[in-house]
């Protein structure tokens, strides 16, 4: 009997509630292995940005600022620790093990009268304090370095960084599939049976184009995900060529390929965005996508059946530049309502496409201005969940 791989493996957005959980409760670690270029690192830190708002802390990111912030900041915890007043900050680090040194996770020996102690990074010396946050350990399972990896073994099993253990803090770390890469070898039987392993499902193209609105909002090229739509096989590829530099398809390059386009907008460089980011063969296919014409907006309110008379992939395509035209204003909402009833009755795939490209303020609108029959709403709701 063949084995139903899914109910293994767990969805992305799945997975951040899983983590959220997790985090409230006892902030156990978790191992989370996957196919490159998935997202996993995307979704551990829009997750903990997510946690740290629900909590009403201010997110910061170590990776993002100088060591004379950091110092700042761990002068005023230790302030508001000695005053018994609540936490302010919810601390991220992302680490990069392949690249990390021992001294950026115990610093340097420092020698007393009495004994020798280590001196850590005022960074470490945060996290050591913290009482909210989190540690992404990235790519554990291509550490070379042995104190490295030991390190972050330790940092993954007992929340120990700097010597200290701090359970406070909640830790995350990510790793390929024994079918992605041949350096496999991570924790022993007794260390990986104290962690949580879940093996991370890639975004279906509906769950991606719901992360990437929740992500970006308006600031993305929708258009991907259009294309997405009608062509899933491209979501995607195998990196066939190793020996030359040419990119593949992966939900991280097509993230990538949908913000450089819309902050590229407006030049004309369309043909070298997609090639950098998906790789020649399935770039050919998106630019083809792009070179489709749309029904225009204002005739497409006014007729919203024309809808029905054109190829799946041009019908994709009109409602995403209709629902730009509504985001910048060019049309009025109002304006759309003829077209919005037609989708509602008729198309619920195009409405779901309409409803992630179109700016929040204009779904909120729609939601209270609309009579759902029970069915459709429970597919509202699903979406407005994640957006």
């Amino acid at each position: 009997m063949s084995e139903n791989k899914e109910i293994w493996t767990i969805a992305p957005l799945d997975l951040g509630e899983l983590i959220k959980a997790k985090y409230k409760g006892r902030r156990t670690s978790i191992l989370i292995k996957g196919a490159i270029g998935i997202g996993k690192s995307s979704l551990v830190r829009q997750v903990s940005e997510e946690i740290a708002k629900e909590l009403g802390l201010q997110f910061i990111c170590l990776n993002e600022i100088f060591d004379d912030e950091a110092y700042e900041i761990y002068k005023d915890m230790l302030a508001r620790l000695k005053a018994n007043q609540p936490p302010k900050y919810f601390i991220f680090w992302s680490v990069p093990l392949p690249s990390i040194d021992v001294v950026d996770f115990l610093g340097s020996l420092k020698d007393t009268e009495e004994y020798v102690t280590w001196k850590p990074p005022i960074k470490i010396k945060l996290l050591q304090r913290a009482r909210h946050g989190i540690i992404f350990l990235d790519e554990l399972n291509v550490v070379e370095d042995k104190t490295v990896k030991h390190l972050a073994q330790r940092l993954l099993l007992d929340k120990e960084i700097g010597g200290i253990i701090n359970r406070n803090i909640m830790v995350i770390s990510a790793c390929n599939r024994a079918v992605d890469t041949e350096q496999i070898e991570i924790l022993g039987s007794r260390d990986k049976n104290r962690v949580l392993i879940v093996e991370m499902q890639p975004f279906t193209v509906e769950q991606f184009t719901l992360y990437m609105r929740r992500k970006h909002g308006n600031k993305f090229d929708y258009r991907v995900c259009a294309f997405l739509q009608r062509n899933p096989e491209y979501f995607v590829t195998l990196d066939e060529n190793e020996e030359e530099l040419e990119n593949f398809a992966t939900p991280r390059s097509w993230e990538d390929c949908g913000c450089t386009l819309y902050d590229a907008r407006d030049l004309d460089l369309e043909n070298q965005i997609a090639r950098g980011c998906l790789g020649k063969d399935v770039a050919i296919k998106f630019l083809a996508f792009l070179k489709l014409k749309p029904i225009p907006p204002k005739e497409l309110i006014q007729r919203p059946e024309m809808i029905s008379t054109v190829k799946p992939e041009v019908q994709l395509y009109s409602v995403i530049t209709l629902a730009d035209a509504i985001n910048r204003e060019f049309i009025k909402l109002e304006e759309a309502q003829k077209f919005i009833n037609y989708i509602v009755q008729n198309d619920r795939s195009l409405l779901m496409m309409f409803w992630i490209a179109l700016d929040r303020k204009f779904t909120r609108q729609i939601m209270e201005q609309i009579t759902w029959d029970d069915e459709m709403w429970k597919y509202i709701e699903k979406m407005e969940k994640y957006l």
